[in-house]
């Protein structure tokens, strides 16, 4: 399993920062399923690009997003959303109100077979340049 770094769609409103279209992209050499996104240990912040603070911004933790489910012995693109309700921080909320800003996604996303015997942890770090909600750049932070 692995996270590319590629977003679709990144929305914010004051109670919600959501980025949808991400692509998960897997091989599963397994005889059972995987299933991908039960739990997540992730940090999202954000940057403003436009000269309005220097600093990166924690909007908050996802912990959790829509499972997304790998059959065996298949290679698979496919696309979850990730969502940080009611972001903590206000400097950040007006950051990402406001273009152009970037978005820095790392930490952990774990996930098992189908049947929950065996749990594996992918990192993840990617950032995000975003021009306006369907206009974004995306890269690896490694």
């Amino acid at each position: 399993m692995g996270w590319t770094e590629t977003v679709g769609h990144i929305a914010g409103t004051p109670d919600e920062f959501k980025m949808d279209q991400v692509a998960l992209s897997a091989v599963n050499w397994n005889l059972v399923p995987l299933e991908v996104g039960a739990s997540a240990d992730l940090e999202v912040f954000v940057k403003s690009e436009a000269g309005v603070g220097s600093e990166s911004e924690l909007l908050g933790h996802v912990t959790t997003f829509e499972p997304v489910r790998f059959h065996p012995l298949t290679g698979a693109v496919t696309e979850a959303s990730l969502m940080v309700k009611n972001p903590r921080n206000t400097i950040g909320k007006i950051v990402y109100m406001f273009h152009p800003y970037s978005v820095t996604v790392r930490g952990t996303i774990y996930y098992n077979t189908w049947f929950g015997l065996v749990e594996y942890a992918v990192p993840v770090c990617s950032v995000h340049r975003v021009e306006s909600a369907d206009d974004i750049t995306s890269a690896s932070c490694r």
